[in-house]
């Protein structure tokens, strides 16, 4: 079967095994994902836009979808954002720590809050496997980040570059 960046593609290996290949997914359908992660998950409306509220490591998240729908909210990406408020101070140090160590989650500072975000994206086709590992690395990256804002800002980064020859 030929995959159109519209439809939900089948490939079968055997007649037993069957792989789903997603290139759009609806915001109750990121919520199957999760909760058969564990995680509890409940699709909401803001402001006419759908979200998927959820939480991790005891913070609460949210996950966005930005590019417009492709027909009944259908998307071909969406991102993870968790808030967390600041109280004191938070040295720049921190977010171009995470932000120059970290591949796959960026830490944003506005004012008064840090905000961590990842992207996920549909192109090319995902399997329902691919969707659950996603918010399993989010999963990481939350605690990863609770223990980085946790090390003094001049503590050496666990490795060190070295320029290629």
């Amino acid at each position: 079967m030929i995959a159109t960046h519209h439809k939900e593609v089948e490939v079968s290996t055997t007649s037993q095994d069957a792989i789903v290949i997603k290139h759009l997914i609806t915001p109750a359908e990121i919520a199957a994902v999760l909760q058969d992660a564990g995680f509890r998950a409940d699709v909401i409306d803001e402001d006419g836009k759908p979200r998927v509220r959820s939480a991790v490591q005891g913070l609460a998240f949210s996950i966005c979808f930005v590019s417009p729908p492709e027909g009944e909210q259908q998307y071909s990406d969406f991102s993870f954002h968790c808030p967390l408020r600041i109280k004191g101070s938070l040295p720049d140090g921190i977010v171009n720590r995470w932000n120059r160590n970290k591949r796959f989650a960026r830490l944003v500072r506005n004012e008064h809050f840090l905000y961590v975000t990842m992207d996920v994206m549909l192109s090319g086709g995902v399997t329902s496997e691919h969707l659950r590992a996603q918010c399993e690395l989010w999963d990481r990256l939350i605690r990863e980040l609770f223990m980085h804002l946790q090390q003094p800002v001049n503590e050496a980064p666990a490795f060190a570059p070295t320029a290629v020859a």
